[in-house]
């Protein structure tokens, strides 16, 4: 005889288990169709991502525009200094020797025909890198030139598994998650190299939930399409790390140009440790401004790298004991900004034409006319300084200028300031009274008359007297004076205008007719 109970209990059993497994297969259907919808909702946004990266990582390692100098002739008899050699053979698009004697060029020869050159041509100079994200020097680097003692740094300082995971390092998520839970605050970060050259590279400031969805996306996207030595190239071309005047410190690069003076690869262990520690807070650790805060920190960097077995014992005491030892790169010019600004909105503007985004610019630029024009200005200004110190009177006075080839038309040389740490406003563009800048237009119009006709014929060796004169025009009278409030009496047009003296240029203008001075002009479109 069957027991009625224990059938009805394995009927309910069997029940059970049917109940479950279609419970089960309802929950895995949900889970199913949550990841499809997941995946299809992120799809669009992934590929439009994916497209805008690939298009910026054609581009140059630093994402931004170079803006390069024209090419250089050299020839014998130029001046040129030993630094200056070594430069210009690195310039040459040929391998070349230059002799030197008495600091001018007495010899260029091809070292490969061994002929002697009357001219050679050096490849233009890059001057500067601009991007959306403002103006910032930059000295692009190859993974192969960061050197292993760098590499290590920065490992060791902001993710010592990058070779290692996927771009999302887990462990460090949840040990992150862990420590936050317990401290009820955030105290730990889990950005990976590839997690902060996606934020850095293409997204906002901003803490939202779309941004993050958008790195993820994006770290995703470029853990797929780079190597690991790529991103990590990627990397320290791009990383902020502080400021120098009205700059940006971009990379490792130029970090090691500015905090050291030195090339990248020649970085000894503290001082790599030191810029890898720039990275968190590159501001915060300013080694100029707060060298105790530097210190302080490039000694955990060192810490964390003898802790993960990047250097030995040895090693980090000798390194822990070391000085910052700053040797800041103090560039004798202003490397040509006010001109790149000018060139910036140029090309910006011929960009609008274009559909692909150019990621270099070659310019008119004469980097040797430059750093004269630069050096006759610190001198000029130097002096004025002294009459105006002379005279009990304060202020910063202000200069521009402009050197143009007569035969193309072409900007050689611009400075628009005395400073541009300083002040970034180009007076050679400004809307300003033109002041003695108009006088060229005065002696031109009366020099013309050689070419154009006129009686008299005025040349540079005409004479005209600079002496205190009072001019009336009929309402008012003008008495001008000269700077330094000395007259030179009968000089030539050539010396009056050299020494920019105010009475004589009147008296030319006079000369040679105001109505053809307002001409001249208004043919260079001075209204």
């Amino acid at each position: 005889m069957r027991d009625p109970l224990g059938v009805e209990s394995t009927n309910v059993n069997k029940s059970v288990t049917l109940l479950w497994q279609k419970q089960w297969i309802r929950i895995v259907a949900c889970i199913v169709a949550i990841a499809l919808l997941a995946i299809g909702t992120l799809a669009v946004p992934y590929y439009r991502l994916a497209a805008r990266i690939d298009k910026q990582l054609a581009g140059s390692l630093t994402n931004a525009v170079d803006f390069y100098s024209a090419p250089e002739m050299i020839a014998p008899g130029d001046p040129m200094t030993p630094n200056e050699v070594a430069e210009a053979q690195q310039r040459s698009a040929r391998p070349i020797r230059i002799s030197l004697a008495n600091g001018r060029i007495t010899s260029i020869v091809d070292a490969s025909t061994r002929q002697s050159l009357p001219v050679d041509e050096l490849k233009p100079e890059l001057l500067t890198n601009l991007s959306d994200q403002g103006r910032a020097r930059r000295m692009p680097v190859y993974f192969s030139e960061i050197p292993p003692v760098l590499r290590s740094a920065i490992l060791a300082a902001e993710d010592k598994r990058f070779f290692h995971h996927s771009g999302f390092d887990t462990r460090r998520i949840a040990r992150a998650i862990y420590i936050d839970v317990k401290e009820r605050r955030k105290e730990q970060g889990a950005s990976t190299i590839t997690m902060q050259l996606a934020r850095n590279l293409w997204l906002g400031r901003d803490k939202s939930w779309k941004r993050k969805i958008e790195e993820a996306l994006i770290t995703v996207h470029l853990e797929h399409k780079l190597s690991k030595e790529a991103i990590f190239e990627r990397y320290c071309n791009l990383i902020y790390l502080g400021g120098d005047g009205a700059f940006g410190i971009k990379g490792v690069g130029e970090a090691s140009q500015a905090y050291f003076n030195k090339d990248v690869r020649k970085l000894t262990l503290p001082e790599a440790a030191m810029i890898a520690g720039l990275i968190q807070r590159p501001v915060f650790f300013n080694p100029f401004r707060y060298p105790d805060r530097a210190l302080e920190r490039r000694n955990v960097v060192l810490r964390r790298m003898f802790e993960n077995r990047f250097i030995n014992l040895a090693e980090y005491e000798e390194a822990i004991a070391a000085p910052l030892g700053l040797h800041a790169d103090t560039p004798e010019l202003s490397e040509s900004q006010y001109f790149v600004d000018a060139a910036a909105k140029e090309a910006a503007r011929l960009q609008d034409q274009q559909d692909q985004p150019a990621s270099a610019v070659f310019t008119t630029l004469d980097p040797r006319l430059e750093q004269a024009a630069e050096r006759a200005i610190a001198d000029g200004m130097a002096l004025v300084g002294k009459q105006l110190a002379a005279r009990h009177k304060a202020g910063r006075p202000q200069v521009a200028l402009i050197a143009l080839d007569p035969h193309t038309g072409e900007i050689k040389a611009l400075c628009g300031g005395r400073d541009y740490a300083a002040s970034q406003l180009d007076r050679i563009f400004a809307k300003r009274p033109p002041g003695s800048v108009f006088k060229p237009f005065v002696y031109t119009a009366a020099l013309s008359t050689a070419v154009e006709g006129g009686d008299p014929v005025f040349t540079q060796a005409s004479l005209v007297d600079d002496s205190p004169t009072t001019f009336d025009n009929g309402t008012q009278t003008y008495n001008p004076s000269n700077f330094n409030h000395q007259f030179m009496g009968q000089v030539m047009f050539r010396t009056a205008l050299a020494h920019s003296l105010n009475v004589a240029t009147v008296k030319v203008g006079e000369m040679a007719g105001f109505g053809k001075v307002v001409s001249l002009a208004r043919r260079a479109l001075i209204k």
